[in-house]
């Protein structure tokens, strides 16, 4: 999506921001962002005040989150599919594990392709040594 904002846009008019695991502190807010669009990946990753902040100082904010918020309206939603995770899995293993395999990780996961694939690897590295 910031791809396709950037082909129509000025870059001065956005500024993107990422929050995970390892980063989850709020960068000191630039007064310039009240005239911008801010793009926010991880946004549910934020402490509440923090998501507050945001909020108060930004024009607008296009947000990608895990799990809808309340109060925060759904532009697009992706759909995990089966075919695709195991379409990804067969590309990237030299020796892919059965469709049954794949399925039950696929639906144990609820669809999330991360936790299936730590899921995969933790099955591939119990595996036994060949002799």
């Amino acid at each position: 999506m910031l791809n396709q904002y950037k082909e129509r846009e000025n870059p001065a008019e956005y500024q993107y921001l990422l929050f995970n695991e390892q980063n989850r502190k709020l960068p000191v807010i630039q007064k310039e962002w009240r005239q911008k669009t801010l793009f926010v990946d991880g946004f549910e990753q934020l402490p509440l005040h923090h998501r507050l902040r945001l909020r108060y100082f930004s024009k607008r904010m296009i947000l990608t989150v895990h799990k809808p918020l309340r109060f925060i309206p759904v532009l697009y939603r992706t759909i995990p599919q089966f075919s695709i995770f195991a379409e990804i899995v067969r590309q990237i293993s030299p020796v892919p594990p059965a469709e049954t395999v794949l399925r039950e990780v696929f639906e144990k996961s609820g669809g999330n392709f991360r936790n299936a694939f730590f899921d995969l690897y933790d099955r591939w590295e119990n595996l036994p040594l060949p002799e």
